[in-house]
């Protein structure tokens, strides 16, 4: 073979890109759905088939509307429940939307329905001062607490 007759390189293929991404209606309703589902968004990218970036694109609005639509669908439905008249309806939107709550009160009395006496003391705590009697220099007094009855009594 003669030198000077080399085949040139071949040319490097071009890059060729992806075609561009063209979302169905089918695709937006699932993006929409998950996103009312709360799933993240990376894991709602892979699903559909595209980059997070390509999702962010495609699909902004179904992704920032996606759990607001899903709260406007279900609340007609527990509002029309509410509207007639179903009771759990009428309680679950009270308490959530109304401001209304569950109270449980106790109340206590005394005898025959009397006021509860007043709350007097048993015991009381008082300190009194000890010497050491074994003839040992302890230095300063020590004091120690000592129980007796409330009223005065020695214990």
């Amino acid at each position: 073979m003669d030198e000077n007759n080399e085949n040139p390189p071949a040319p490097k293929p071009k890059r060729t890109r992806p075609p561009k991404f063209e979302p169905t209606t089918e695709q937006r309703e699932q993006v929409q759905m998950m996103a009312a589902c709360g799933i993240k968004h990376e894991n709602v990218a892979k699903i559909i088939g595209c980059s997070y970036s390509t999702l962010r694109k495609h699909f902004k609005s179904e992704l920032a509307l996606g759990l607001d639509t899903a709260n406007a669908s279900i609340g007609s439905v527990l509002y029309q429940n509410a509207a007639n008249g179903q009771p759990w309806a009428v309680c679950f939107w009270l308490k959530t939307r109304g401001g209304w709550r569950e109270t449980n009160r106790t109340e206590l009395t005394g005898a025959d329905g009397q006021a509860l006496p007043a709350a007097t003391p048993v015991f009381a705590v008082t300190f009194a001062e000890e010497t050491d009697t074994g003839g040992h220099d302890v230095g300063d007094v020590e004091t120690s607490p000592r129980v007796t009855k409330a009223d005065g009594d020695g214990g």
